[in-house]
């Protein structure tokens, strides 16, 4: 069988990425956005809050047993249903998308891990006053979104499986965006006016066009067609010209790569766990547990989305609830290591509430200031016996 000139290409630029030493003063963190940076699934959220948790289950039960394999395709349909009944009640259905969006709950916790990584990020870049009054707006498409890594130490990204229109309208009602300073990838979510421009449709456009979307893992277990969370951060890395960085030491020469600490809750977020943390100094912060039962979240007041770990918990089903879902990121671990003795080389970190993601975070930046300290002792005893 031939290869193509893409995989030759990609296989390079993976045996790079596995030949790199860690550099464990650089950071690179990745987020997952629903059940992670929000604590929700944004597709179901948004709608669920015009029509009601039980319309919207129904209406996504009976859309994807027409379009199986096509989540975003029902997102559009649920959305078309919540959007006309917004109309009805003689809402701007764009504004009323914008505000819920902005609103949806998120753990406090999480937002103090986020800033704690902001305000390292900040303090170890000499030109900080600058950055902290650049608000940049995201952007997911990579022929717009080209953005190089800055010179400081510690980026971050979000990397999703949702839609621009839902994250962006989050981020910019909370001010979340400035914690990203890499953007954020995902599937491109629009609000488009219809040929009399009497209403508008909400379309989803797949962030992978092509057939197959590059996914390492073996068949039956790929990711989703639309987009596979390796191929798409590879692709992230490789159009970074200082995400790798290369020296001459000894006429040899030497190629980095930041540490990457990947936070995310699905079993799309194992594949990159899998094939782009390939390093015992990655780490991956993998949650547990049980999702929210979206009849309480959605009865939540829209003045605020933020929730402690207290109010969080009050939202879980029982735990001998058999229908309730719980996080897909360690059960896909355990699959794939049966079924394909496949196992992940990075650190597995679990948690299940932000006040334990915020301690495994703390230790990640704790841990990047050390060796940055080594580094600057090891500079100054070489000047000295020079």
């Amino acid at each position: 069988m031939s290869t193509s000139k893409q995989d030759k290409n990609t296989t390079l630029m993976e045996q790079k990425h596995h030949d790199c030493i860690i550099d464990n003063t650089r950071i690179f963190f990745v987020w997952d956005f629903d059940h992670t940076v929000v604590n929700c699934n944004s597709d179901e959220y948004v709608p669920a809050k015009i029509l009601g948790v039980k319309e919207t289950t129904q209406l996504f039960l009976e859309y994807w047993a027409q379009h199986t394999n096509n989540w975003h395709k029902c997102v559009e349909l649920v959305m078309e249903k919540a959007m006309q009944k917004a109309r009805d009640q003689n809402q701007d259905e764009e504004k009323e998308i914008q505000k819920i969006a902005a609103t949806m709950p998120y753990l406090m916790e999480v937002k103090n891990a986020l800033e704690d990584i902001y305000k390292c990020q900040h303090q170890s870049h000499p030109d900080s006053e600058r950055l902290k009054k650049e608000k940049e707006q995201c952007i997911s498409n990579e022929n717009q979104y080209e953005k190089d890594f800055q010179t400081n130490d510690i980026h971050q990204m979000i990397l999703s499986d949702g839609n621009t229109y839902f994250i962006q309208s989050f981020l910019n009602g909370t001010e979340f965006y400035r914690y990203f300073n890499q953007g954020i990838i995902t599937n491109i979510g629009t609000m488009e006016s219809n040929e009399s421009n009497t209403m508008k449709n909400f379309l989803v456009t797949p962030y992978a066009q092509n057939k197959p979307n590059g996914c390492p893992l073996p068949p039956k277990s790929q990711c989703p067609d639309n987009l596979c969370k390796t191929e798409a951060l590879f692709r992230i890395l490789k159009n970074s010209s200082h995400f790798y960085k290369s020296r001459s030491v000894n006429n040899t020469v030497i190629t980095s790569r930041p540490k990457i600490v990947y936070v995310g809750d699905g079993g799309n977020d194992a594949c990159p766990a899998l094939h782009v943390l390939t390093s015992p100094k990655d780490v991956i912060l993998a949650r547990s547990g049980y999702k929210p039962i979206y009849v309480d979240l959605v009865k939540k007041p829209l003045d605020s989305g933020a929730l402690t770990d207290e109010e969080a918990f009050s939202s879980l089903p029982p735990m001998n609830d058999s229908n309730s879902g719980g996080y897909g990121i360690l059960p896909k671990f355990d699959s794939l290591k049966k079924k394909f003795d496949e196992t992940p080389k990075c650190q597995i970190k679990v948690w299940k509430t932000g006040t334990e993601l915020c301690s495994h975070i703390n230790e990640c930046l704790t841990s990047s200031f050390m060796s940055k300290n080594e580094e600057k002792d090891k500079f100054k005893i070489s000047i000295e016996f020079e």
